[in-house]
Parts: structure tokens; sequence; C-alpha cells
């Protein structure tokens, strides 16, 4: 009954008649989501985190005693709709805890939703490398994708990139104590080379710094549109402005690069910069990604750039259906959309003084109806990333409670919010050498 009500509430598109729901039962799961969705668009993080700390409390409540899943072997099916506000909680808190620089606990919610459900409905997979490399958990990064059963995994765009970087990342400690050293030993390093080549010992010619390129190299070859896109958004952030970046993208390699038509690859490489552009940021990962595309470039010359483009098009096939269509780009983002004021405030005047109150809780099966066919019009003319804009007219004549709803999509054009984690990022990419 309690969650009859919920649905006509919800398609009502009144906040005010979720709210009247969460006083008569606090605990309902769907109206905590959705009040915490309302709470974060309109900047009341504070409200938002007490909302899905409560959801959390009353979801763990609700477990089975035998269901446990800290042993791993806990399993749930995301196909069951009643399954499915347990993982959209997790993933919530997950974001929330990476936004405040959690990254270890928040790695830890990534694994247990993998746990739960190996299909990776919510996408996990585009998050997981994110939060290991922020967590410094190099080992784990590459443990995971030598032994995950999916070998396919691998050839992700997010994946292949953060393989390359867990890479370089975890040898950076190694060849800086080298390089203190270096110039310590320079004399006893000159008579050792000399004793070596008198015994017929020859000293390796292979560099460190090669063999750390070389994951890198492999990435770029596989998917040059990532790096394309990974350039233009740090670039617009004021980093690789300079001529010999220009130089690297006007190459064929990058100036032809493609999503081959599949829309599921462009998408992929969408939430790859979306969420990872600022580990690339730095200064010292700059320089070493500038030798990586110069290494490429002088692979592909040597054609090894078509093997490659063989592997991508038979991972992602042509193809204009998005598979991933379902993992929204806000949330891999830590912006936050604004609901601009004055359209809350007209919302709220149109509600009255009740704040909507007045409107009966049991609808007919026919007004909800309506409303439901409405919000689908809705979301089907306007909603669309790249659909059609509402006219003069059509704002001015709208019910301002549905132009509040449409605000709060994602994907509208509304004014963007600060982002949350974003500053604490960029700090701790400029500590980086």
């Amino acid at each position: 009954a309690v969650q009859r009500v919920f649905e006509q509430s919800q398609a009502s598109m009144d906040p005010n008649r979720i709210v009247q729901i969460l006083q008569q039962h606090p605990y309902h799961i769907d109206s905590l989501l959705t009040m915490y969705e309302l709470y974060r668009s309109t900047g009341e993080q504070a409200y938002a985190d007490e909302i899905l700390e409560r959801c959390l409390y009353a979801l763990e409540m609700a477990w089975h005693p035998w269901f446990n899943p800290a042993g791993g072997n806990c399993r749930l099916d995301f196909e069951v709709e009643a399954n499915r506000p347990l993982f959209t909680a997790i993933f919530r808190y997950m974001q929330k805890l990476s936004r405040q620089g959690l990254h270890s606990t928040a790695l830890e919610l990534a694994k247990l939703l993998m746990a739960l459900d190996p299909t990776d409905p919510v996408g996990v997979f585009c998050w997981i490398d994110y939060l290991a490399l922020r967590a410094h958990r190099f080992a784990f990064l590459q443990r995971l994708l030598e032994e995950y059963p999916d070998k396919t995994i691998s050839l992700l765009p997010n994946m292949s990139y953060s393989a390359a970087l867990a890479v370089w990342e975890a040898a950076q400690p190694g060849l800086a104590a080298a390089q203190r050293g270096k110039s310590g030993t320079a004399s006893s390093s000159s008579s050792s080379s000399s004793k070596s080549s008198a015994n017929g010992h020859a000293a390796p010619s292979a560099s460190p710094m090669e063999a750390l390129r070389e994951p890198l190299v492999q990435a770029i070859l596989l998917h040059p549109l990532a790096l394309v896109r990974l350039m233009d958004k740090v670039r617009d952030q004021g980093a690789g402005k300079d001529s010999e970046w220009s130089d690297i993208l006007a190459n064929p390699l990058f100036a032809q690069a493609s999503d081959g038509g599949s829309a599921s690859l462009s998408h992929l490489v969408d939430l790859f910069v979306e969420r990872h552009h600022l580990l690339w940021k730095a200064t010292a990962v700059q320089a070493w990604l500038k030798e990586g595309c110069r290494a490429a470039i002088a692979a592909s010359a040597d054609g090894q750039a078509s093997n490659w483009a063989a592997v991508r098009a038979e991972t992602f096939p042509p193809s204009s259906e998005n598979m991933y269509g379902d993992l929204r780009l806000i949330d891999f983002s830590d912006r936050v959309a604004a609901i601009p004021q004055e359209e809350a405030r007209a919302a709220m005047e149109q509600m009255g003084p009740a704040g909507g109150a007045q409107m009966p809780l049991d609808m007919s099966p026919e007004e909800l109806e309506s409303m439901r066919s409405e919000a689908e019009r809705l979301l089907q003319e306007h909603t669309r990333p790249g659909g059609r804009q509402l006219t003069e007219e059509e704002l001015q004549g709208a019910n301002p409670l549905m132009m509040l709803l449409r605000s709060m999509l994602p994907w509208v054009n509304a004014p963007d919010g600060p982002a949350e984690g974003a500053a604490a990022e960029e700090a701790d990419d400029s500590s980086q050498p």
C-alpha cells in the first residue's frame, strides 16, 4: 500500500508528497532515495547525507541473519526490482565517500557491489580502477585485471589506461630512490661498468622507462580516441597547451581517431574522461603521457596500429545501440546540477501555503495514468542529451512543477554547482612530482 502511494506521489512530480510519506513512514526506501536526489540537486548536501545514511540503516536492518556480505559469497540479482534500492544506495554512498577523499573505503564498497552481482549492473567497472588509483592500491588493480574471469574488461578504455598508470605509479618510489642514489655513486658505477666489460658482462639495454611506457603505448594504440578526448578535457582546464602536444595530436593516429561507429565505445570513452581526467593532469604524468604518445606514433608507422584497431573493432563492433546507455555521465562526475532558484521558487508558489498537501494521495487510476503519460512525454521529448530544447512560449506556458522536475535531470542544461570533490583532487594532483 505504501509503495502504491509512493508511485502516485512520484507521478505527481510533487516533492512535498514524498515528504508526507516519510512523515508517516520514515524508513520507506524509495522515498528516502528520491529525497536524497532532491536534496543533493538543491545543494543541501548535509540533509542528503543524513537521508542516505538513514536509507542504508533501514536496508541493513532488513538483512536476513545469514546475509553476510563480508564473506564474499552473497549474491543479489539486480533484475529483481526489490533488490535495486540496495545497489542504488551503496553506489550513492560510494560516490559520497569518494567526493570526501575516502577512496579506500569507497573502493571496498565497489568490491561489495561487484560481489553482490558480478554482471556489474551499476557500472562499477568504470569506477573501481579510479578508486584503486586514488587509494594507491596499484597491486590490487593489476591483480584484478589478471585474475578476473572476464578478460574483456582489460579492453575497456578506462581499464587500459588505468592499468598503465598503475604500473607507472607503482614504480615511482623505486625510480626516485634510484635517482637519489645515482648522483652519489657515479664514480663507483663507472668503475663497476669497467669491470663488467672486462669480464664480458654487458649492461642491460632496455631502460626502466621503456618498460613502463609499454602498457601505455598499448592503451594508446587500442583507444587513441580516448587520448584525444582526454587531452581536450585536460586542455580546457589549462594543462597540455604547449606546441608539442599540438604536434602530437595533429598526427593521423590521433587526428583520424574515431569510435568506429560504436555508440558503446564512444560512451565508455566519455565516462573515462569525465571520471579520470584529474589523474592525468599532473606535470609528471603529462610528460610520461607525451613520451607514450610519441612511442605510439612510432609504433603505428611500423603497422602495429592496425593490429590494435582490429582488436578494438572486434570488441566494440559498429552499432548505434549503446549497451552502456544506462550509465549516466553525471554519476561519474563530481559536479552536481543545481536547480535554478527562480524555478524552485515558482514551483513552491504554485503549490501554495500547504506545499501541495491539499492534493489527495488516493488518486484514481485514470489520474495516475494521465500523470505518468505526461511524465513519459516530457522524458521522450526534452530529456535526451542533445534533444529538442523548450521554446520561450513553451517555458511560459509550462507547469513550474514539471519544469522543477525537468531541471533536476542530470543531462538538462542547468547551471553547475561546485565540484564537491574536485578542489581536493586538484590539490592532490598538484602535489604530485
